[in-house]
């Protein structure tokens, strides 16, 4: 079981899909409707009630970073920023967060994922619990842009990256369980031809060694990549919709940290008391008022 685990919420890489517009500010501080593109990855990891959390950003944006994402403590986050100096794959990160991780269990969100269902943090939960090292699946029509899982009856024998050709369509998804070994095992890899340390090899050597296990993700959980201009617009009128609807707001981390008891509410109303007034705003205290 993943005891005393962390957290690793990657906003480094280059967003050159999102060019021109991550030319000038990085990716994942763009907004997502009414909200920074990391509030989602972040909410994702404080649903399974991870509060270490250790954030990886390129060295360019260090004092960005650190004047912009701090107060991020105040909600109860124990929260770590590792500078990357160049972008060389996902499995990089793990070579430099190694003295943060600590030999801890580690759950690696990547920030332009979006996830959200009704039963979400049940589901990821579960995996939360169990012995080896987890991805998540989910089928998907351009499975050449993603790594796939290759089934047979329900077991998992390889992953491919990007494949040519689709089997099923099975894409693995941008969170992922590691034990506490994750570290020792990505020194492990070479660089691909792409000149990265590739997330798919590290896993592929999990699987190797019968320590991966896959979780599919089915229908009742929305997932989107949202590394293009035109994900980033289905993601935020999807959010727009179901915040119209339901009256509730998705990745609200202050109402995640309150519901999660890191903070108190006297404390997040001292936060709020900080802030202007406007809707996001308004959407906590009316959350106090009720409380």
């Amino acid at each position: 079981m993943f005891k005393n685990r962390k957290g690793i919420l990657l906003l480094g890489g280059l967003g050159t899909r999102l060019y021109p517009t991550s030319y000038f500010i990085n990716k994942h501080f763009l907004p997502l409707y009414d909200k920074p593109v990391f509030y989602y990855s972040l909410s994702i990891l404080m649903l399974m009630n991870i509060k270490d959390i250790i954030v990886v950003i390129p060295e360019q944006i260090k004092n960005f970073a650190l004047e912009n994402l701090m107060f991020l403590n105040e909600l109860g986050i124990n929260l770590s920023i590792v500078t990357q100096k160049k972008p060389e794959g996902i499995a990089q990160a793990f070579l430099l967060v190694e003295e943060y991780l600590e030999e801890s269990s580690s759950v690696l969100m990547l920030g332009d994922n979006f996830f959200y269902g009704s039963n979400l943090s049940i589901f990821l939960r579960k995996i939360l619990e169990n012995k080896n090292s987890s991805i998540l699946v989910q089928k998907v029509k351009n499975i050449n842009n993603y790594g796939e899982a290759i089934l047979i009856k329900d077991k998992l024998i390889d992953i491919i990256e990007k494949p040519k050709k689709s089997r099923a369509g099975m894409a693995v998804l941008g969170l992922y369980f590691y034990d506490k070994f994750a570290v020792k095992n990505a020194r492990f890899l070479n660089k691909s031809k792409r000149n990265e340390y590739e997330i798919t090899e590290l896993n592929k050597f999990y699987l190797k060694k019968k320590k991966l296990d896959y979780f599919n993700m089915g229908r009742g959980i929305t997932w989107l990549d949202i590394g293009t201009p035109g994900r980033m617009l289905e993601a935020s009128n999807f959010v727009k919709i179901i915040e119209d609807r339901t009256g509730s707001k998705i990745a609200c981390i202050e109402e995640i940290a309150l519901n999660n008891k890191w903070i108190k509410s006297r404390e997040l109303e001292q936060i709020l008391s900080k802030r202007s007034i406007n809707e996001y705003n308004n959407y906590i205290n009316k959350i106090l008022l009720d409380s």
